[in-house]
């Protein structure tokens, strides 16, 4: 039976935990070798956070895939031409009539995996400010192969030939999601003058 801890919406807020803190743990942790991600909306200011340790981890041969959403325009140009870049593999998943929505992150090696399962996504609000719950989960092989084989699937289902809305992300579809406008664009964001109203 996997190790079970539930993340309370006050930890983050409060600093008693923030899963920015717990992604880096985990990319630093020699015990695992591969990283996968759900996440419905990304931005890039997590990621200088992250830098030094995904490049790091990529150093020492890890992979690193994610399945990203574009919806609402939640997710920046800038964070997935990092992720593009840094990342193994880099899928977006996108639909009419439907939003991408899960948050799932998950590190596994040969012998246990570690993984967050909740609302947070790839942003600063998600992984260090916002009001975010979850469940944090510690497994061990062989005895919690099974339990982690049925969380993965939430990751592989995606992967499924007949999930045709999740499709590689490329230099070229990168830039056809922008001029599409379907990307939020963090450098049109410039903070307000000094003595601004606002």
């Amino acid at each position: 039976m996997p190790e079970i801890e539930f993340v309370q919406p006050v930890q983050q807020p409060l600093g008693i935990f923030r899963l920015l803190d717990w992604l880096n743990a985990n990319f630093d942790c020699a015990d695992f070798h591969s990283f996968r991600c759900l996440a419905a909306f990304a931005k890039i200011q997590p990621f200088y956070k992250m830098h030094e340790r995904i490049q790091a981890w990529r150093a020492r041969g890890n992979t690193s895939e994610a399945i990203i959403g574009i919806d609402h325009k939640g997710t920046s140009y800038q964070a997935l031409r990092y992720i593009m870049t840094h990342f193994t593999s880099t899928r977006i998943l996108h639909t009419d009539g439907s939003t991408f929505h899960p948050k799932l992150y998950l590190f596994y090696g040969d012998k246990s995996a570690a993984a967050y399962y909740g609302s947070s996504n790839l942003t600063s609000g998600g992984l260090e400010t916002n009001f975010e719950g979850g469940v944090l989960l510690r497994f061990q092989f062989p005895q919690d192969r099974d339990s982690f084989d049925a969380l993965f699937q939430s990751y592989l289902s995606l992967l499924a030939p007949e999930v045709s809305c999740t499709k590689i992300l490329t230099p070229d579809f990168l830039e056809e999601l922008n001029q599409n406008g379907l990307l939020l664009d963090e450098n049109a964001y410039a903070p307000p003058a000094a003595g601004a109203e606002g």
